[in-house]
């Protein structure tokens, strides 16, 4: 790659702010922000907030929610609920000197594909107001930055995957934005380049501007000052790399060998110990607080046990290692708070039908007492039900009888339907009975259903009632 020019500082540049390039402003915040599309939850209750002249690593599975706050944050995407700010003002309601200020690399390829890439980036600089000569200055800075200046005349269509994405990379950068989305930059480019994009992206952090970066590439995190691990729409983890490390094991890690075979359980009890690992018959980890106060003393309780260790040093766990932790352990914490949470429905929906119930029993228990007070009954016409004698194995008389105690009842267990009416629903059986509706209604909705006769057209070609 060519050596790029130098950039200048946010500051010296004419129309910034004088701060421009002071680290510690927080230039991105967001508050309890969660994004839903109809019943799909792409972001849930996520909060994070971005100094100056940083970077910030966005990782996480495929479809975990990374783009879907990329677009939330450049304006894109309005937030269901929560609040978020860029550059101090609401992404949605950019006025046109702060979008100015912002530069974007969407994660597919949407410059002109007939148009060569010099062509490319001097259109979208002048999209942004810069002057002719500025301009044609810019254009050239920016494809030797992403190593394009050779074939700046060649069509968009006709470059490779790896280099449409620097060309893309290049127009985000062209008008020296001070605040840089880029999703998933060094996808499809080749270790090497990879590698030199993210000395550039290094060079722009140190002229004050912040970045923001999704990748795919889990290893490149610790190019980032922050990472946020995004995981099934959550903010799984937001630390420093060397913070997310010692989330995932639970402190330093330090890989001992010895010249023997010799069992790990023996350092277990050590009070500097939190976890060992018998990697192999000579080889184990050890979890400490701290591997620069910890390690001689292992090491020499290692060597007291008859181990003699060979070599000791520090284990740091691979981005990767890490990424699949703490993707786990976000994995389980999802499904405990649904498993809880259904718990808490199940209870709360059994108490609303034990309420309900209640006034309905009572109801059908005074009905009886109530025909026979009521004005105008025609006594001629004979004995009734209400006119026979009571008696212990009355069920109206028993119900009648224990609304008069204060002892506790159980209404399911001693209510007894009267004789033409039906029993309440219980709580189980009113969800099933919805749900009967609910797939009977889908059914008419998708035409295979006869809404005037309720007969629906099953699969194996029979035929069921409403």
């Amino acid at each position: 790659m060519t050596a790029a020019p130098a950039l200048e500082p946010l500051s010296a540049q004419p129309g910034r702010p004088a701060n421009g390039g002071a680290n510690g402003e927080e230039v991105i915040r967001i508050e309890n922000a969660s994004v839903r599309f109809g019943d799909l939850v792409a972001l849930r209750n996520v909060s994070l907030g971005l100094a100056r002249g940083s970077i910030l690593g966005v990782i996480g599975p495929s479809g975990a929610g990374k783009t879907t706050m990329v677009r939330l944050l450049t304006g894109a995407l309005e937030p269901s609920e929560g609040r978020v700010s860029v550059l101090g003002e609401t992404p949605r309601r950019f006025r046109r000197r702060t979008r100015e200020r912002i530069g974007y690399m969407p994660q597919l390829f949407t410059l002109y594909p007939d148009l060569t890439a010099g062509e490319n980036v001097d259109f979208v600089a002048s999209l942004f107001g810069l002057l002719w000569r500025r301009r044609r200055r810019r254009v050239r800075e920016v494809l030797h930055i992403v190593d394009l200046w050779d074939v700046r005349g060649r069509r968009a269509s006709e470059l490779s995957g790896g280099m449409q994405r620097r060309l893309e990379l290049a127009s985000a950068l062209v008008h020296e934005p001070e605040l840089l989305f880029l999703d998933e930059p060094t996808a499809g480019i080749d270790p090497l380049l990879r590698a030199q994009i993210w000395t550039e992206l290094h060079r722009l952090k140190d002229t004050g501007r912040t970045l923001i970066v999704t990748t795919q590439y889990v290893n490149e995190a610790d190019e980032c000052d922050r990472v946020a691990l995004i995981a099934q729409g959550r903010m799984a983890a937001l630390a420093t790399p060397e913070e997310l490390r010692r989330q995932a094991t639970g402190g330093d890690v330090i890989e001992v060998e010895t010249e023997r075979a010799f069992d790990g359980r023996i350092v277990e009890n050590m009070p500097t110990v939190r976890a060992v690992q018998q990697v192999g018959p000579r080889s184990l980890r050890v979890t400490v607080d701290d591997a620069g106060t910890a390690t001689p003393d292992i090491v020499a309780a290692i060597d007291a046990a008859g181990g003699e260790v060979i070599n000791s040093r520090e284990y740091r766990l691979t981005f990767d290692e890490i990424f699949a932790v703490l993707v786990a352990r976000n994995h389980d914490e999802v499904q405990a708070e649904e498993q809880a949470q259904g718990s808490r429905a199940d209870v709360e929906q059994r108490g609303r039908a034990t309420d309900a119930g209640q006034p309905e029993r009572q109801q059908i228990a005074g009905s009886g007492a109530a025909a026979a007070m009521a004005p105008g009954r025609d006594d001629a016409a004979g004995p009734t039900v209400d006119d026979a004698p009571a008696t212990d194995a009355d069920p109206t008389v028993r119900q009648l009888d224990s609304e008069t105690t204060d002892e506790p009842r159980d209404w399911a267990a001693q209510t007894q339907p009267l004789p033409g009416t039906q029993a309440p629903l219980t709580a189980e059986e009113r969800l099933a009975a919805d749900e009967r509706r609910a797939i009977e209604q889908l059914d008419v909705d998708a035409g295979i259903a006869d809404p005037t006769t309720g007969r629906t057209s099953r699969p194996d070609g029979r035929e069921a009632a409403r």
